[in-house]
């Protein structure tokens, strides 16, 4: 989808967390849906004061992201990928949707030695699950399918980025590990486009009564 999107740059967590306030991110998008960590109206009540998300570190979350690096490494070995961290936030202003992102896999794009330059071609989301996560939350068949909150995220990172492909890499019970290829999905990306929309209306609505 064409939007105009602003790239940010930061160079604190602190200008970080103050931008994401302004918009939906794509851990918001779950709650949006009802089916992330909190819910519609705490995530309505944050954002009409201006907060950030309420979740609470505990000891998964952080040693998530303290192996987060190590897991991305060792995807990359296995893939035979060239990744690098994505520290920026995009933002599509006129939605008011933003994400922020793990990891971009990088190629090499041109016809010959003097054109090539590195190109990013998908987007890397790192996930560390607990095995009992895995076993209850994830759907295991002929197709293996992440939780409604992670297609979630996974879709509005797509949405925001313009990319076309997403890599979920997910370490499941520290020794085994699984990679979904996710492409636009455009039922899910056009229901979050209409319930962010709906969502910014009520913002706004009910900010003007103040």
């Amino acid at each position: 989808m064409n939007f105009e999107r602003e790239i940010i740059q930061f160079t604190t967590e602190e200008a970080w967390l103050t931008e994401r306030k302004k918009d939906l991110t794509s851990t918001d998008i779950a709650d949006l849906f009802d089916c992330g960590y909190s819910n519609y109206e705490e995530l309505f009540n944050r954002k009409l004061k201006g907060l950030d998300s309420t979740f609470v570190p505990n000891k998964r979350s952080d040693w998530g992201k303290a192996l987060e690096p190590s897991i991305a490494e060792e995807f990359a070995r296995k893939n035979d990928w060239n990744i690098q961290p994505k520290k920026h936030y995009i933002r599509i202003p006129s939605l008011r949707l933003g994400s922020s992102f793990d990891y971009s896999l990088l190629e090499e794009c041109g016809t010959n030695n003097e054109d090539r330059t590195l190109e990013e071609v998908a987007l890397i989301e790192i996930k560390n699950v607990d095995w009992k996560v895995y076993k209850y939350d994830w759907i295991q068949g002929f197709e293996i399918e992440a939780p409604a909150k992670i297609e979630l995220q996974c879709q509005n990172e797509l949405l925001v980025s313009g990319l076309d492909i997403l890599y979920l890499c997910a370490l499941i019970g520290g020794n085994d590990d699984i990679t979904l290829k996710i492409t636009p999905n455009e039922k899910i990306q056009k229901a979050i486009l209409l319930k962010a929309n709906e969502f910014w209306e009520k913002i706004d609505q009910e900010r003007l009564k103040t």
